[in-house]
Parts: structure tokens; C-alpha cells; sequence
């Protein structure tokens, strides 16, 4: 596990997700997996949690999108 210089949008809830994950013994995450948890417990830089993706607040305060995708590549930079 890999822990960022910085943590924009997401990173740090998603970070927090992955390091239980590893403590507990688990496999790595997957983006959906990530989603299920946060519908359950959302963490407070997210504002919305969807099937298909996430809208998470930005430095400014101001929404911006992340799909399945992006929450995937987002998990291999901290998990490689």
C-alpha cells in the first residue's frame, strides 16, 4: 500500500478503505467493492454515491464526478 504526498478528492477516504482492507487480511478492493462500502458509510469528502460511479467535493467546495474507472486506476497507483 502506497500512501500519497497529497490527498486530492477521494484519496484520503479511499487510502483509509484500503489500509482496513490490508490490516483485516483482505484482497485488494475493487472500485465496486469501494462503492458498496461508501453506500453503506459515506465518508464526508464524498457527496454522492451511485452505482456507476461517485461525486466527491473539491478543494473549492464544488462537486466533481468519478466514474468506475477513475476509482479503479485510483487503487492501482495505491496498491502497486
Amino acid at each position: 500500500l502506497n500512501m500519497p504526498k497529497r490527498f486530492q478528492g477521494y484519496g484520503k477516504p479511499l487510502y483509509d478503505n484500503l489500509k482496513a482492507a490490508h490490516v483485516a487480511g483482505k484482497t485488494r478492493p475493487t472500485a465496486r467493492n469501494v462503492l458498496d462500502d461508501w453506500k453503506l458509510n459515506r465518508p464526508a469528502d464524498v457527496a454522492e454515491v451511485s452505482n456507476d460511479g461517485l461525486k466527491y467535493y473539491d478543494a473549492s467546495g464544488n462537486t466533481k464526478p468519478a466514474d468506475l474507472a477513475a476509482l479503479r486506476k485510483a487503487i492501482e497507483r495505491m496498491t502497486a
